[in-house]
């Protein structure tokens, strides 16, 4: 487990970002059919053994904070949405689905 080579890699891409688009978006939420919250009930009723799901549900619940004006749990959220990414990026290293094709048995 090299999580400070993802974390490199993620400021890395981060950095990239802000060059490319200053601007993350013109609104940050409100643009959805649905609200965070409808999304989060309907998420939290899936299996979160998986990490798809869990990430959902996570994203979710720090959209849905953001709406009800709760900062605090939102940034919570989002901080545990980032630690999700990261265990996902290193789930792919470990097993051989992020290394080259040549490398592959």
């Amino acid at each position: 487990m090299d999580y400070e080579k993802i974390e490199k890699e993620i400021h890395e891409t981060l950095l990239d970002s802000l060059e490319k688009r200053v601007i993350l978006c013109s609104r940050f939420t409100g643009t959805r059919n649905l609200t965070w919250e409808d999304s989060l009930q309907a998420i939290s009723r899936s299996d979160l053994s998986s990490a798809d799901n869990h990430l959902m549900q996570k994203m979710a619940t720090a959209f849905a904070a953001f709406e009800r004006g709760d900062a605090e749990t939102s940034k919570k959220a989002f901080l545990e949405c980032g630690a999700i990414v990261i265990r996902c990026v290193n789930f792919l290293e470990e097993h051989e689905i992020a290394k080259p094709t040549a490398n592959r048995k």
